[in-house]
């Protein structure tokens, strides 16, 4: 048994679920002890003034103000010890949650590391040709990390993973419907109203969008890389 569990144990002996009752029970008692004596004394002073005589003892007030004592004493251990419960709660959830985003990052990092497809589409000018397997860790990136299993718990993780994801798609869509086979695997991004040096209006656009997403990507990756390590201490 670790240390945090054999505190969370001992917590929860020292804290039962009615602590409230025990304390209320031990002030009302105690209060009671002490009204009865000052009535005790009352009947006692008569006594001892007509009769010289006492018929009841005197420590029930002491022991009544112990009572109440120690009932205060153990509220407000008690309510110390419900908030550092939460607290050590809270720094369990934080811990299992770090422990799950440091996993998903290390598959993050082997899916999409830095170099490969990250790397192409960072200098690639999409006015000439390419290789279809410069793209192929974005395209399965698109494809498998589209679910709740790729999800971070770390919502400022989480929110960069959404935004890569979502340009990604949008890149992997538009460089498939904007280009064309060459054959050998290789696209282009030219038809056949193309030439060289006289590039149709559309196809001009056609490059400078997925230029833009290319880089865009890149500077969403690095930031999701660069906060990752911030963030888990990797």
């Amino acid at each position: 048994m670790r240390i945090s569990e054999f505190i969370l144990e001992l917590i929860k002996l020292i804290k039962p679920n009615f602590h409230n009752k025990i304390t209320w029970f031990l002030v009302v008692f105690g209060a009671t002890l002490i009204s009865t004596s000052v009535i005790e004394k009352i009947i006692n002073a008569i006594f001892e003034k007509q009769f010289a005589i006492s018929i009841t003892e005197n420590n029930d007030t002491m022991v009544g103000l112990w009572l109440i004592a120690i009932g205060l004493i153990y509220n407000i251990l008690t309510n110390y010890f419900n908030k550092y419960l939460l607290h050590l709660q809270t720094i369990r959830k934080i811990d299992n949650n770090s422990s799950q985003d440091k996993s998903l990052y290390e598959k993050f990092l082997q899916k999409l590391p830095s170099e490969g497809s990250i790397k192409f589409i960072n200098h690639h000018d999409f006015h000439n040709s390419f290789a279809l397997e410069n793209l192929r860790q974005l395209r399965n990136f698109a494809d498998e990390w589209n679910n709740a299993e790729y999800e971070f718990m770390n919502s400022d993780l989480e929110d960069i993973r959404k935004e890569l994801l979502e340009k990604v798609q949008h890149f992997v869509y538009y460089s498939g419907m904007k280009t064309f086979p060459l054959g050998g695997g290789i696209q282009t991004i030219m038809n056949n109203a193309d030439e060289e040096c006289n590039l149709t209006q559309s196809t001009q656009d056609n490059i400078v969008l997925l230029n833009n997403y290319g880089d865009d990507i890149f500077k969403i990756h690095q930031k999701l890389v660069r906060k990752g390590r911030d963030i888990l201490y990797i």
